[in-house]
């Protein structure tokens, strides 16, 4: 299905964020409690 352009306009917000490693693992690069938002206009 094609997007348009605008579908990404808004803000988003961080939920979470990690690395995952080739054994499975997950890694936290910016620490368990990272926190960050973008806005696209």
């Amino acid at each position: 299905m094609a997007r348009a352009k605008d579908d990404l306009l808004g803000a988003r917000e961080l939920a979470e964020m990690y690395a995952e490693k080739a054994a499975g693992t997950h890694a936290w690069p910016m620490g368990r409690d990272a926190a960050g938002a973008i806005m696209y206009t």
